[in-house]
């Protein structure tokens, strides 16, 4: 009771002769190379660094300290070691600690989740002590007066956001970025997650979602209203198109491969050969870049429907290599356990794409969130993806942008209007960053 009398007391001190102070709950930090923490920079990209602090669970890859520079850092090990020594959970992370002094070019792989693993995982941490005396001087050193949670599918984080937010008696608000409780099929694991989802959300002040569709169905679903957010990303005031290539052109995709994405580019690289490149003049390269493992199979399939391999790129080796590319691609599953997991989610890849003013090829189930956001500005190069049989229009107008340079740049410039209009980051940080203003005054 002292302490929260004392850090309520704190905070009003603060708030009078300083900006506002909000704490990041997530499970990966702010990042200038992995998707997740650049999604999470980009949004508090309208923050100064002094006005954020961010406890997190995922110790991938070097905190951004150029976006936040006090971090609180808990580990799967820490509060396993917590559960029998529990005075010592955690640490303070700054760009003095050693931890981080590695290669930033490591590998993103993990080992797939199921909700066994997710229940045990939660379950090792309802066990744990993770609030220790350590990380509740580090929040009332920080002071924040409000929190940020980034919710995902592990039932624990969802119950330190709101323990943490009642400790302190200030708000919470929370950001879905995928859908692990409408579309995926029902287990233990998902019943109590569902649970819990229903409880963050009505401990939470103001909610959010990433893209339309998925704020739409749970404003529907839960009875609240959800904001849409977004990746955001730095847009040219003006970008120069390039036309396409009448020699090779190259196809490339750039990212994970998890959740099916590995066996649906072997079934694109497939339609291309069989019913693209017969009936065009330029030569295509379809290429993957990407720091995931390949199974034997999609391997022995790359190579039979020449699909070059790449290593993942980051950092400005990426972007050049991006600018050099003359289409994007991008799929999703057609096996249905994926396809409920990424009905809702937006790819943080799509607005990028469309920053660089190039054509985007969807492949997979059309009804996903992504593709329907690449359709709001080029539905033709939306390909659905049945089982046996592709359409006829389909081949058609991939074949048209092959071909016809008009076509071409009017799909480049169209995306990137789009992008500019809806994805830009000062646009977009500003209007979050007042919404979280608003909810303090």
């Amino acid at each position: 009771r002292f302490y929260c009398l004392t850090f309520n007391f704190s905070v009003k001190i603060y708030r009078s002769i300083n900006k506002m102070k909000v704490l990041v709950i997530s499970h990966n930090c702010f990042s200038r190379i992995y998707n997740n923490g650049k999604t999470l920079s980009a949004i508090c990209s309208a923050f100064d660094k002094k006005e954020l602090c961010q406890l997190y669970f995922t110790p991938q890859g070097e905190p951004y300290y150029d976006r936040c520079e006090d971090y609180y850092l808990i580990t799967d090990k820490n509060a396993l070691k917590s559960i029998f020594c529990r005075t010592k959970c955690g640490k303070i992370i700054n760009s003095n600690n050693l931890l981080y002094k590695k290669s930033e070019n490591i590998s993103s792989s993990h080992s797939k989740q199921t909700s066994l693993k997710l229940l045990l995982r939660s379950l090792m941490w309802q066990f744990s002590a993770w609030c220790t005396r350590d990380l509740k001087e580090w929040l009332f050193n920080q002071k924040p007066e409000i929190i940020f949670y980034v919710g995902g599918n592990s039932v624990f984080s969802h119950k330190v956001a709101i323990e943490i937010s009642k400790m302190l008696n200030i708000p919470l608000t929370t950001y879905f970025t995928d859908d692990y409780v409408i579309n995926p099929s029902t287990t233990l694991y998902i019943k109590w997650l569902k649970k819990q989802y229903r409880n963050t959300i009505n401990h939470s002040s103001l909610l959010f979602a990433i893209g339309e569709q998925m704020a739409h169905d749970y404003s529907l679903y839960y009875n609240k209203y959800f904001l849409p957010i977004m990746n955001i990303v730095d847009i040219d005031d003006e970008k120069k198109i390039t036309s396409l290539s009448t020699d090779v052109v190259n196809i490339c995709y750039f990212g994970g491969l998890h959740l099916g994405r590995d066996v649906e580019l072997c079934r694109f690289a497939k339609y291309l050969r069989e019913n693209i490149c017969p009936n065009i003049s330029v030569s295509v390269k379809l290429k993957v870049y990407t720091f995931s493992r390949l199974s034997d199979d999609v391997i022995k399939q790359f190579k039979k429907y020449r699909v070059e391999l790449c290593d993942g790129l980051t950092g400005d080796i990426l972007k050049k290599q991006m600018e050099a590319s003359d289409v994007f691609l991008h799929v999703e599953s057609i096996d249905p356990a994926y396809h409920k997991l990424t009905m809702l989610s937006v790819s943080t890849k799509i607005p990028e794409y469309m920053s660089y003013a190039k054509p985007i090829i969807a492949f997979g189930p059309s009804d996903v969130a992504s593709f329907k956001v690449i359709a709001c500005v080029c539905s033709n190069l939306v390909i659905n993806d049945n089982k046996s049989t592709w359409d006829n229009n389909s081949n058609e107008d991939l074949i048209s942008l092959f071909h016809d340079n008009n076509f071409y740049n009017k799909i480049c410039i169209d995306n990137y209007s789009y992008a500019k209009k809806h994805f830009n980051i000062k646009d977009v940080s500003k209007n979050f960053k007042n919404n979280l203003s608003l909810l303090l005054k």
